[in-house]
């Protein structure tokens, strides 16, 4: 009975691949056979890396109202930014590979996303969780205090497959997550973080709990590397169409903003950081680029004809 690393992935750019590619090449270095799962048809390098490769064509996105708000506010404005959720496939994905994992009689399983660059020393840590922190218990999991409730994080987790199997609420479908306890309840408006307590509640005596996050148990690694990207937008200004925002929710590292290929910001930011960088549009287009590390992570060409459509995504109130 052997374990498993279990890869969840969409490496849909050049950057992505790249990071891909290095997350699996150090994770081979454990001797370990890795399952990779992914929304996006990977090339065949890519899947040679691998021992078993899942390609899913389903990638449906839940809709915004049922999917997190990030927002901003302070005593002048408030910025509510809204995006579709990646909570049912990531989920999806999770049950279909461990059950994969177990028709090919593994044991144990790992599973992460695929935005991480370990560090050697942390490489060691997964060792150490699969042969050591199981023995004991049935799953081990990194819990962490968040603003809205109790939170335990899915990208990197880890457990006994049969046990997983049998204790957790499995979804194969779009019509399990809205029909399925706790996601067709009001919970499924949150992130995944914020659903797993509701899926762990009944067997929480057999979990080892880190007490902090992916991030801080592995801290000498880059964890969650793409996470800026879907917290970077245009805000509509319902003040004053003309004069829209470029609206950030950053990571620690380095940002350029481009106007028209001009930098009109370089900052070195921690992470969290709410950077509001207001521009002024016509009826010619304005090139807006966003680069985090010196990679380009957002681009989009707006114009007072195609400004109303950025409504949907994030929206500027002034305070009156």
């Amino acid at each position: 009975m052997k374990n498993v690393i279990i890869i969840n992935s969409y490496a849909n750019t050049i950057e992505r691949k790249n990071v891909l590619i290095n997350c699996i090449n150090k994770l081979k270095k454990l001797n370990i056979d890795i399952i990779l799962i992914s929304n996006f048809q990977d090339d065949a390098h890519v899947q040679s890396l691998t021992d078993y490769y899942i390609y899913d064509v389903d990638n449906f996105l839940l809709p915004k109202d049922k999917s997190p708000l990030k927002w901003f506010a302070d005593d002048k404005e408030t910025i509510h930014l809204f995006h579709k959720g990646t909570s049912y496939i990531v989920y999806k994905h999770i049950c279909v590979s461990i059950s994969f994992a177990k028709n090919l009689q593994y044991k144990n399983f790992l599973y992460l996303e695929f935005d991480v660059d370990f560090s050697e020393k942390d490489i060691d840590k997964i060792d150490s969780i699969l042969n050591q922190s199981l023995v004991d218990k049935k799953m081990w999991m990194c819990n962490f205090n968040s603003h809205a409730g109790p939170a335990i994080e899915s990208r990197l987790f880890a457990g006994n497959i049969e046990f997983f199997l049998k204790n957790f609420i499995l979804v194969k479908s779009i019509d399990d997550w809205n029909n399925k306890y706790p996601f067709s309840t009001s919970i499924s408006s949150n992130s995944l973080e914020h659903v797993f307590p509701q899926l762990v509640n009944h067997i929480s005596e057999s979990i080892h709990f880190t007490n902090i996050s992916v991030g801080e148990y592995f801290n000498s690694s880059k964890v969650d590397i793409f996470s800026a990207f879907s917290f970077v937008n245009v805000a509509y200004n319902f003040e004053n169409k003309f004069e829209p925002i470029l609206f950030i929710i950053s990571k620690q590292g380095k940002y350029n903003i481009l106007i028209n290929n001009q930098t009109t910001l370089n900052k070195e930011c921690a992470h969290n950081e709410w950077i509001k960088h207001k521009f002024t549009i016509s009826v010619d287009f304005t090139n807006l680029k966003v680069l985090f590390n010196d990679s380009i992570i957002f681009e989009e060409n707006v114009n007072i004809e195609n400004i109303e459509n950025f409504k949907n995504n994030c929206i500027l109130y002034n305070i009156t």
